[in-house]
Order: structure tokens, then sequence, then C-alpha cells
């Protein structure tokens, strides 16, 4: 169980990355995935979670620049954080209260390594 609470917090991350950066920007979060310096569509291989970013050297596939280390930052530290609130409450009413604040955290966490602090 720990396993799938660990990949379904990879999954959660990915998404989180996805609200920190685009909603900021003013981006459609239904748009597809793709290469912030190429623009280029990315396919299901280049956005699995954490490994795909290991797999391509922390590279586009397509243009070969850089990709940012806080997106698989945050996929790993939603699903580990994910794992831990399994680990610590079980099924127990606080398993949910324990991923929402899992979930918060990384959202804001990205937001502010992302584009700084929000301004008033």
């Amino acid at each position: 169980m720990i396993l799938l609470f660990f990949i379904f917090g990879l999954c959660m991350g990915s998404f989180y990355n996805v609200l920190a950066i685009r909603i900021p920007a003013g981006e459609s979060l239904f748009t597809r995935s793709h290469c912030t310096a190429c623009s280029r569509v990315l396919n299901a291989a280049d956005l699995v979670p954490v490994f795909s970013y290991i797999l391509l050297r922390g590279r586009c596939r397509y243009c070969g620049s850089r990709i940012s280390g806080i997106y698989p930052a945050g996929e790993l530290f939603t699903g580990l954080g994910f794992a831990a609130c399994y680990v610590l409450f079980g099924f127990d009413i606080m398993l949910p209260i324990g991923l929402g604040i899992v979930s918060a955290a990384s959202i804001l966490s990205v937001r502010y390594l992302t584009k700084g602090a929000p301004s008033r």
C-alpha cells in the first residue's frame, strides 16, 4: 500500500506542478504539456513523474534544453508526503487531512520556487 500511495503522490505531484505553474502564468489547464523552450507537445513517455526526468537526463527530448529540477522535486515531495501520510495515519479520518496538507504544501512550494512570493 505504501508504494501505491507513493506512486499516486508522484502523479498528483505532476498535476500540482501544472497548477502551480500554469495558473499564475494565465495558461490553460486543459492544453497538452509542452516544452517551455521549443513549445513541442510532449508524448506520454516524456510525462512519467520523476523517471522521465532521469531518463532524459533533465533535458527536452526534442530541443535538448534544460528542464527545471523543480518538476521532479515537486513530484518526489508529493510522493514521499503521500506515502508518509499513509504510514502515519493508515486508513484513518486523518489521512485525507494529511494528504490535503501535503497537496497544499506542494502547490505552494512549487509556486514560490518558480514565481517567487505572491504579491499583495
